[in-house]
């Protein structure tokens, strides 16, 4: 999932016109922009496997981005931001940091097993990455329904 994550930006705004663009869709790649600078400096891992099919990507270590207790924290720390250095309403708050939460469950969807719901915990994901057209149309169907 890449540009289906923009798509609960884009229902937060249809919903919220208040909050600006610009936090909802950097709110939908934000544990996505803090994976890569974790990937870059080492503190998680992540490989290739051009055997795979879809994705070749092999997540093997990412508890700090996108285990379900990292993204809670991360979309928390997105509201208070967005509400006391932005000076947002609580609501349009909610809305960025609910868009932050929205990149797990959507990620959910198409990952392989490798979403820790604890760090060192049981891993989900339901691996519609595994099946490239029907991934890209769910993507290309969010993206057309908001």
């Amino acid at each position: 999932m890449f540009a289906g994550h923009y798509a609960a930006a884009l229902a937060a705004k249809a919903a919220e016109p208040k909050a600006p663009m610009w936090t909802l869709v950097a709110g939908a790649q934000l544990i996505d922009i803090g994976w890569s600078i974790f990937i870059v400096t080492s503190v998680e891992r992540a490989s290739s496997d051009p055997s795979l099919q879809g994705s070749t990507l092999v997540l093997g270590y990412m508890p700090w981005t996108h285990s379900l207790p990292a993204v809670i924290v991360w979309s928390l720390a997105a509201a208070i931001l967005a509400k006391y250095a932005l000076r947002l309403s609580m609501r349009a708050a909610i809305f960025i940091g609910a868009v932050v939460f929205s990149h797990w469950m959507l990620d959910l969807i198409v990952h392989r097993p490798d979403l820790e719901i604890f760090p060192g915990g049981p891993m989900l994901g339901f691996g519609l990455w595994n099946l490239p057209v029907p991934e890209q149309a769910v993507e290309v169907g969010l993206l057309a329904v908001a």
